[in-house]
């Protein structure tokens, strides 16, 4: 009511704020607020922070108002600016402002920020809810899903971050910096993090399962078994952070011998696979499966299940993908592991129809699929999950026993939790139970059947999956899904959703999560093909043909990438500065890449000439050993039979000379453009990247994005 009699108010005065002796004039509708909700008599002032960084220093709460223009500050705030809150207010779209004041070179200032760039200090927590600034505290980490929902705070309960009053979300492969671990009501792991979009930096949360944290590890030994195991260099990287992650992982590369362009063809087949959904994008628009003349997609199963297209195909037949600590698990043998007991399954049981007993037996649907899981020899949480997978959360009429009736004929008391023989077309779950009942008449009786409960469904179903698909080679959900095996290739598919593996993946990895057993020898056999592309990717526009003619051009065309060409073997001159693409100019070498270490700096230059000897020592005269960084100010000399020549390393971006770009050399690029400290020498050098002339603004962007993962930093 308050709130609403101030806008009442609003439209017939004008309010006037009076910021650092100045009188800004509110006009009507730009945010005026009720003298009583703004009063700082009434009003207890409270610690707090900006959360990002170029917020925009208004002089009014409203995007309307005024900015501060200031020699010594100028018009935004600064990430992590303390602040004092000494009032609030809501603008005309039901916006939280805070009144807000902090000093800037002995300088006081009262202005006015927008709330979602406030974080308010609870002074009665430790302050560890405010970010550090050391970087070796923050860690790197990745997003691994599409479209992550960002929290403000850690928990579903708390709303999705937005800007503009526009939903966000994380993208898949963002770089994020993990700043703080905290935990829900429920015990589930968020990450606070800070990350970057559309030019700001942002303070939030994402569920843990989304991120994965960047490890590197130099592994030798790894790097060997990767090549014995012939695992394509577009594999590797992923491996290598997974090995990293989880160094009792083992992978062990599938090589089908098929060639990339064959499989998709074969899976393209209309009705092979399929997506549902209302993305057009990802639906495919071919003879058979879209109607040119009535312009409308055919369905194939259900009521929204629709042919998915072939670069969406490609997509989710793609391993490399997948290659995360989420959805590895679509990789994962099947076999039955001590590991897996009742315990584990019932968490991934809690929250589905399957929590409780199944109340024909008495037993709990947890000891059901445990024993399942045993008699069968596949893993029992793939069974849950399975089951979950086919009956989602709250179950399908294929569970409830229910009467039906089939070619004229009433069943009841029949129950298929894996909705096996459930094929594709209308009431396809009363083809399933029929299969439960050993067929129309009953008349076959193997894996238990008719399965009259659903202990004899679940146990009985189980049986059926390991003698058709897992003890026939198809021991992962990848094979289930995609049959490349050796063993009815391109047949014997399980599941029509080509989705299917990809969803079941991340259940998986959500039980092995919750029942903390990640960190346990898990085997992967992980596809290889002939001829891969590139990468492949979803598709994003659609194109729908009006013509049969324009129909059939489309079906044809390829989406995906040109294959990789093969690598052209280097040619060299013997001048170690020609054979590195390196510049020298006045005794000065640039163009190595960040990162590089001593040993490959090294190996590199005797790879060009291997006569040469080659000596590197730190900027401060220090000796470095075989794993250092090379950085700004690093002494090399080469020595061959002419003689020894020496230079000083320059790494654009590394100013202090540690061999790494992050938030030291940025604050040091601050400091210069604010005038405290002047970079000078090597320093300076490092800090003019493309051919600048002068440490700038755009200096201290470029080096912002690199650490945000945005861009690379040239090395000339």
């Amino acid at each position: 009511m308050k709130r609403l009699l101030s806008l009442v108010l609003s439209l017939f005065m004008i309010l006037a704020i009076t910021v650092n002796g100045c009188f800004v004039m509110a006009e009507e509708g730009e945010g005026t607020t009720d003298s009583s909700e703004t009063s700082e008599n009434h009003y207890e002032p409270k610690k707090g922070y900006i959360n990002s960084s170029m917020v925009t220093v208004r002089l009014q709460p409203s995007t309307s108002g005024g900015y501060l223009e200031d020699e010594n500050y100028g018009p935004h705030y600064e990430y992590k600016q303390e602040v004092t809150i000494i009032n609030e207010a809501y603008d005309d779209n039901d916006n939280l402002w805070y009144e807000v004041t902090f000093t800037v070179n002995d300088k006081e200032y009262d202005t006015w920020a927008f709330g979602t760039y406030v974080t308010i200090i609870n002074e009665n927590e430790e302050p560890s809810e405010v970010i550090d600034d050391n970087p070796d505290e923050e860690r790197e980490a990745r997003v691994i899903e599409s479209s992550v929902r960002i929290r403000t705070g850690p928990g579903t309960e708390y709303p999705q971050f937005r800007i503009n009053n526009e939903v966000q979300y994380f993208t898949k492969g963002q770089t994020i910096y993990i700043i703080a671990e905290e935990r829900d009501t429920d015990g589930d792991l968020w990450y606070k993090v800070r990350f970057e979009l559309y030019g700001n930096e942002y303070v939030q949360y994402i569920y843990s399962t989304y991120a994965q944290i960047k490890v590197t590890v130099n592994d030798e030994n790894f790097d060997r078994y990767l090549e014995e195991q012939r695992f394509p260099e577009s594999y590797r990287e992923s491996l290598r952070e997974l090995h990293a992650l989880y160094p009792e992982w083992n992978f062990t590369a599938y090589h089908t011998g098929l060639d990339w362009q064959e499989v998709i063809d074969k899976e393209s087949r209309l009705g092979y696979n399929l997506i549902s959904g209302s993305n057009l994008a990802y639906r495919s628009v071919a003879e058979g499966a879209y109607d040119v003349v009535n312009k409308r997609f055919y369905v194939y199963d259900g009521s929204n299940w629709y042919c998915a297209n072939r670069q969406t195909i490609a997509y989710y037949i793609d391993p490399r993908n997948f290659l995360n600590q989420y959805n590895i698990f679509m990789f994962l043998n099947l076999s039955f592991h001590d590991s897996e007991t009742p315990e584990t399954i019932q968490k991934l049981l809690n929250s589905t129809f399957m929590r409780g007993s199944d109340n024909i037996s008495g037993m709990t649907f947890a000891d059901i699929f445990y024993e399942a899981g045993q008699r069968a020899g596949v893993s029992p949480i793939y069974l849950a999950v399975l089951a979950r997978q086919e009956q989602g959360t709250t179950g399908s009429r294929a569970i409830t026993g229910e009467s039906f009736t089939y070619n004229g004929r009433t069943y009841s008391g029949l129950y298929n939790f894996y909705n096996i023989g459930a094929t594709s077309g209308e009431d396809n779950w009363k083809k399933g139970l029929i299969y439960a009942n050993g067929s129309e008449d009953g008349s076959y009786t193997s894996y238990n059947r008719p399965w009259n409960s659903p202990y004899k469904s679940i146990v009985g179903g189980g049986m059926w999956i390991a003698d058709g698909y897992i003890n026939d080679g198809q021991d992962t959900m990848y094979f289930q899904k995609f049959n490349v095996t050796d063993v009815n290739t391109y047949g014997h598919q399980y599941m029509t959703n080509v989705q299917a593996a990809y969803s079941q993946s991340g259940t998986m990895y959500d039980t092995y999560q919750m029942s903390e057993s990640l960190n346990q020898p898990l085997n992967f056999s992980i596809p290889v093909y002939k001829e891969m592309p590139y990468s492949t990717s979803l598709p994003t526009t659609y194109t729908l043909p009006t013509t049969l003619e324009e129909q059939r051009r489309m079906e044809s065309a390829d989406p995906t990438i040109e294959p990789e060409p093969e690598p052209i073997l280097p040619v060299y001159t013997g001048d170690f500065i020609t054979d590195m693409s390196l510049n020298l100019k006045e005794g000065f070498i640039t163009g190595i890449q960040i990162g590089t270490t001593l040993k490959k700096m090294t190996e590199s230059i005797q790879r060009s000439n291997e006569n040469y000897s080659v000596v590197i020592i730190g900027a401060d005269g220090s000796e470095l050993n075989s794993e250092s960084l090379i950085g700004t100010g690093c002494i090399l000399k080469v020595t061959d039979a002419s003689g020894t020549s020496t230079y000083t390393i320059i790494i654009r971006g590394d100013i202090n000379g540690d061999g790494k770009v992050n938030l030291q050399d940025l604050l040091l690029v601050k400091k210069n453009i604010l005038g405290m400290t002047a970079l000078e020498g090597n320093r300076l050098k490092a800090a003019l990247i493309s051919g600048d002339t002068e440490v700038s603004l755009k200096t201290y962007l470029s080096i912002k994005k690199y650490i945000l993962g945005m861009q690379d930093i040239p090395q000339d």
